[in-house]
């Protein structure tokens, strides 16, 4: 089917994105937590649909253009969770979401962004919801307790054009992890942060409607919801939990290696084509222009040290876990079938290795197609001008957010 498609290509399996954003909208209803997928992972209005036609109350974006772009294609609930210090870009998107009529929701996580939030919101002589970025772990941005969230409490319940709706994490770490017990204690040790920062900042005066919790890792092992209200993944409603995922629809190496999910839940891939054969690799189209260049953790020295998994391309769909070792039993068949590494990579070439003694002769050969299994899809995605979805028929996603990193 897609004999057509000039490669490198993007190409998401429909049935399994479906089956995705079902399982991740039904987990979350089980547990009375509202879902808020992230917009970035996929930068699409089509699958931007979808998510709110299974569930989900809204949309979370990274960055103010990004967030700009789901205004204007009609989006209607917002949450910007970044923290945004730079006066003209929070002016734009304020009033980009006032044109629009979009709830808007922006994290903060100092004096210097809140003050920057309540300019701009007091010029549009309007209130701004604000939620406070809280570090859980990943010592990336926001703040834990400490003299700094009592000093933004205070500052925001000062300001008469910024509303303190909740707190948000976003466990990063997590994608780290080297086993599903491990994630497991990453989102466990997150939910109790949370919750001991709302009782600190209610303490304080300020009831916290929201507690926003965000990383598909946690949220596909995730096994104690009490107290949550939201993952990202999803729009902010009174009392109950939110959740932000948004790898979920797609997903890539990084949950499977964990041990959270299999190769069946993969939706993204990218298909490549041989361009050329020395003895120790052969060669793809698929270089860093295409592919993230993030590596993988988890068990296992296989796969550890690389930047994707070629696969032939009639042989993926039977794969179901993550191999081990270059040989793989294809269930269909009962037969080996061979896997391989890619192990460099340049602006338009992908180095991939030969199975060990077997030699090039076993390998894919020039003009054939391959499957290349993502380490991360994130920015896979962001690389790409358009996503092919395969279902009954091929067709082209267009992105409307692609390189918004402004």
């Amino acid at each position: 089917m897609t004999s057509w498609i000039d490669t490198p290509a993007v190409v998401v399996d429909e049935a399994r994105l479906q089956r995705n954003i079902e399982l991740m909208q039904e987990r979350a209803t089980r547990h009375q937590v509202n879902l808020r997928p992230h917009a970035k992972t996929h930068k699409s209005v089509e699958i931007a649909n979808r998510v709110l036609a299974a569930g989900a109350v809204g949309l979370t974006v990274s960055k103010p253009l990004e967030a700009r772009k789901f205004m204007e294609a009609g989006f209607k609930d917002i949450t910007l969770a970044y923290p945004v210090v730079v006066p003209q870009k929070l002016d734009l998107t304020l009033e980009c979401a006032l044109a629009y009529q979009v709830t808007f929701n922006l994290t903060v996580d100092s004096v210097y962004g809140a003050k920057v939030a309540a300019e701009s919101a007091a010029k549009l002589d309007h209130v701004l919801n604000v939620l406070i970025h809280i570090d859980v772990g990943y010592h990336r941005v926001g703040l834990e307790n400490d003299p700094r969230l009592r000093e933004l409490v205070q500052f925001i319940q000062q300001s008469p054009s910024l509303k303190l709706i909740g707190i948000l994490s976003h466990a990063g770490h997590s994608y780290g992890a080297k086993s599903r017990e491990e994630c497991i204690e990453i989102a466990e040790t997150e939910r109790l942060i949370m919750l001991r920062v709302k009782a600190t900042i209610e303490a304080l005066g300020s009831p916290i409607s929201v507690v926003s919790l965000g990383s598909t890792p946690t949220e596909l092992c995730r096994e104690n919801y009490e107290g949550i209200t939201e993952v990202r993944l999803s729009k902010w409603i009174v009392d109950l939990p939110k959740l932000r995922p948004g790898n979920y629809i797609f997903q890539d190496r990084t949950p499977v290696r964990t041990g959270v999910s299999t190769v069946q839940n993969v939706s993204l891939t990218v298909v490549a084509t041989v361009v050329s054969s020395n003895a120790k690799h052969f060669i793809i189209d698929a270089g860093s222009k295409v592919l993230s260049a993030d590596t993988v953790r988890g068990s296992g020295d296989f796969g550890g040290a690389c930047y994707g998994l070629v696969f032939r391309e009639e042989d993926f769909d039977q794969v179901t876990m993550e191999p081990t070792t270059n040989e793989w039993v294809n269930p269909s068949t009962g037969q080996p079938s061979l896997c391989f590494e890619i192990k460099k990579l340049s602006e338009e070439h992908g180095w991939v290795a030969h199975a060990p003694n077997a030699g090039p002769s076993a390998s894919p050969q020039i003009g054939d197609r391959v499957v290349i299994l993502v380490n991360h899809s994130c920015p896979t995605v962001n690389l790409a001008n358009a996503l092919f979805l395969k279902g009954d028929t091929l067709r082209h996603i267009q992105l409307i957010s692609r390189g918004c990193c402004q």
